[in-house]
């Protein structure tokens, strides 16, 4: 009985390091980025046949209105008219955070792919979710707002952060923009998301 109970106590360790060993990940596999889950998921896990482990769940959910991702964040943000009527992605994670995903040509004087403006409630907290080494970061004081900016070139801008009193902003530019553009645009957001007492 003792030599049958440990048998089965040595297979069952084999079959628990098996699951264990199939489910890990190695250096060299890639791991999916969260803003690719695709809108079928509905920020549920998604498997990685390639590799044989689940990812997190996506916490963004993506609209078709400015109006349903303020409603689904909890955070007021506009966007100025101009850059309304573009091919907009609204996105925003529930009670938290709230993201506009504008085409960088519809940007006078920006290149690249898009550029990310982002918004949550105050906080000390980065949230460009661009964790890059940087040669520069500076401040620039535009609409009465302190900007911090950080580049590899004081000519350039990668990543806008500010706060006002009651939310913290940023503006992620997926391509480095020249500096008076990227003041321009971050001006025009500044201005609109100002708040009024």
């Amino acid at each position: 009985m003792r030599k049958m109970v440990l048998t089965a106590f040595t297979v069952a360790c084999m079959i628990a390091i098996a699951g264990c060993s199939s489910s890990a990940v190695s250096s060299g596999d890639a791991v999916q980025d969260p803003s690719e889950v695709s809108e079928e998921t509905g920020g549920t896990a998604v498997s990685s046949e390639a590799n044989g482990f689940v990812n997190m769940p996506n916490p963004w959910s993506e609209f078709l209105t400015l109006d349903e991702a303020v409603d689904f964040s909890g955070i007021e943000l506009v966007i100025p008219d101009e850059y309304k009527g573009n091919e907009l992605i609204y996105r925003a994670v529930a009670n938290d955070m709230i993201e506009v995903n504008i085409p960088a040509g519809s940007i006078e004087g920006i290149d690249g792919d898009r550029v990310t403006f982002r918004a949550t409630r105050l906080t000390d907290e980065d949230i460009s979710g661009d964790y890059n080494t940087y040669s520069e970061t500076y401040q620039v004081k535009t609409a009465g707002i302190f900007v911090t900016v950080r580049s590899n070139d004081v000519t350039k801008v990668n990543v806008a952060t500010w706060s006002d009193e009651e939310r913290s902003y940023c503006v992620l530019f997926r391509e480095e923009a020249g500096s008076a553009p990227a003041f321009d645009f971050i001006s025009s957001l500044v201005l609109a998301n100002s708040v009024k007492y």
